[in-house]
């Protein structure tokens, strides 16, 4: 009886290895994403500046390595507005600057059956700004200096998305992430403010297994 207890005992926990360990027939999977970045971040400290929301489209790449983690690559490219808000001529631009956010992502797959599947990811994102407009690229305009530099941003990242199988290769794809991002403003080499970004990105599209 005890050796009949052992051998349950020891299957049991040899489960969730083997599973793992099953790598899907297609481990690589491409979407693409219809994609809405949200601002979260309080206005700054100094210049009370903020960053305005856009809607873009986002490229992922993953790999799975067994039946329940996977390694996803994303990319994608934005343009926000930095703006004033709370003054007495009313919500004034300071321009606009693109960025450059890619992440990179470990992901657990629930282990779910059917059509379904949900999974959660965390990991690193590294935001890199360019290509500035406005008072921005001229700060000289509004008395500020010459240059004006954002710096690039490391942060972490939080994933919560969801596949729905169409075929057995092609897939629905709903995803949020949150992404820790802030960035320094500068001005002829001097630290001038610190814009909290913090976006909430919502992600809708599809994906094909290979």
């Amino acid at each position: 009886m005890r050796k009949s207890l052992v051998g349950l005992l020891a299957a049991a926990l040899t489960i969730p290895t083997v599973a793992a360990a099953q790598t899907p027939e297609h481990p690589w999977l491409v979407r693409t994403r219809a994609l809405y970045i949200v601002p979260t971040g309080s206005a700054s400290d100094v210049l009370g500046a903020k960053v305005g929301p856009d809607l873009t489209f986002e490229v992922d790449i993953s790999r799975r390595f067994g039946s329940i983690f996977a390694a996803e690559l994303v990319l994608a490219t934005a343009a926000h507005e930095v703006y004033l808000e709370d003054t007495g001529a009313g919500r004034v631009s300071l321009g606009s600057v693109n960025i450059l956010p890619p992440s990179l992502v470990l992901q657990a797959h629930l282990p779910t059956s059917g059509k379904v599947k949900p999974y959660i990811g965390a990991g690193v994102n590294m935001t890199i700004f360019y290509n500035k407009t406005g008072v921005l690229e001229t700060p000289g305009l509004a008395g500020l200096g010459d240059e004006a530099e954002l710096s690039t941003s490391f942060g972490y990242v939080g994933q919560l998305g969801v596949d729905v199988a169409i075929t057995p290769r092609a897939v629905f794809n709903i995803d949020a992430k949150y992404v820790k991002l802030n960035t320094d403003l500068s001005v002829d080499g001097n630290d001038v403010d610190t814009v909290d970004v913090n976006p909430i990105l919502i992600g809708v599209g599809f994906g094909y297994r290979f």
